[in-house]
């Protein structure tokens, strides 16, 4: 819901922003520097606890960083964008920091979700991008796990980077994902499943379902891709459209929601648990699919290896404590087949109030 008129004025009269510049002057010189009309809106109806605006010397790169409400450190991602826009990598940044928030809160903690978007061109400016993250990520107390472009980067990034090995990552999504289905299907030779995107993440959700003899197809907008992912580890590049591939589970991975009503109308598939933030476009695409009788995982459980990451990493909490956590919530949130997504955010809520300050 967007503030009324008033309170709407009194955002943009108020949302002034330490903008931190590091040309001239000395180290740690504020800038107080105002957002932009568009990005004033979407603050005001986000409502984040901080936005911050980090620009490099030369004005090449810009990041825009949102910590949302909650304790520090804020935990999240950082990633490129993948528009030039300041407003629309704002409510990404917003939306990312946001969902943080709850999948902390679903672990059991209360620090704030958190997330680092990067205006620049990646193949120009990745280092000069990368210097400046490594010094306001840990200014700013922004714990993250490197996302899109930066993926490959993540040694690179600094102390405030988790997990330090790409393949510690890799296993906690196989733990995850393995919970978090395993009230509603056995992953053997017997289940078919088709990955969406072979980006980082499609291709861990594809090597992980290999390693446990299903078979899996890829799919990628770029068939070269994806064809190159299916040769590496083993599985089929799909020329099918992927909504229209009949199969055990389907697993969206892009950085952008997929499913829309329309889609969920016609998807081909028993189970969906996709290991991106965000798959449904809507509510209303996720209630359409669990109309037809498509059983959902939601990115609120299937995305939790992340947040996990960075809070063994931080010494928050227990790997092996977290783990049979998540079994057991992912077994009561799955006992029905509708409203899986409301009853993981009411877990989330509870959990958040019950955690220790």
């Amino acid at each position: 819901m967007h503030p009324s008129g008033s309170s709407r004025l009194v955002a943009k009269r108020t949302a002034l922003f330490a903008v931190e510049r590091a040309q001239g002057g000395w180290p740690g010189y504020l800038w107080r520097v105002q957002f932009s009309e568009q990005e004033l809106e979407v603050l005001a109806e986000y409502r984040p606890a901080s936005a911050m605006r980090w620009l490099e010397p030369k004005g090449n790169v810009c990041v825009l960083a949102v910590v949302d409400h909650g304790q520090r450190p804020a935990m999240g991602e950082v990633r490129f964008c993948r528009s030039d826009q300041g407003a629309v990598a704002l409510q990404d940044a917003c939306r990312l920091a946001r969902g943080a928030t709850i999948r902390n809160a679903v672990l059991g903690l209360k620090n704030a979700g958190a997330a680092a978007v990067v205006l620049a061109d990646p193949a120009l400016e990745h280092e000069v991008a990368l210097a400046l993250l490594r010094e306001r990520l840990a200014e700013a107390e922004i714990r993250v796990v490197a996302g899109l472009g930066l993926s490959d980067a993540a040694s690179s990034l600094g102390t405030d980077v988790a997990p330090a090995a790409p393949e510690d990552l890799l296993r906690l999504r196989g733990e995850v994902l393995d919970r978090c289905l395993q009230s509603l299907l056995s992953l053997d030779a017997q289940c078919t499943a088709t990955i969406v995107d072979c980006g980082p993440v499609g291709r861990d959700a594809a090597r992980l379902l290999v390693q446990r003899d299903v078979k899996v197809q890829v799919w990628d907008q770029d068939h070269a891709r994806a064809s190159a992912v299916a040769t590496e580890i083993g599985a089929v590049a799909s020329r099918t459209p992927w909504a229209d591939a009949e199969v055990d589970l389907r697993v969206p991975c892009g950085h952008e929601p997929l499913i829309d009503s329309a889609v969920s109308e016609r998807l081909r598939a028993k189970i969906v648990c996709g290991l991106a933030p965000r798959v449904f476009v809507d509510n209303a695409a996720r209630s359409a699919a669990e109309a037809r009788g498509v059983r959902v995982v939601p990115e609120l459980l299937a995305a939790l290896a992340e947040p996990l990451a960075l809070a063994v990493a931080g010494d928050l909490l227990s790997e092996a404590v977290a783990l049979t956590s998540i079994a057991d919530t992912a077994r009561g949130i799955l006992a029905s087949p509708h409203g899986a997504h409301e009853r993981t955010v009411s877990v989330a809520i509870a959990r958040s109030k019950a955690a220790a300050p």
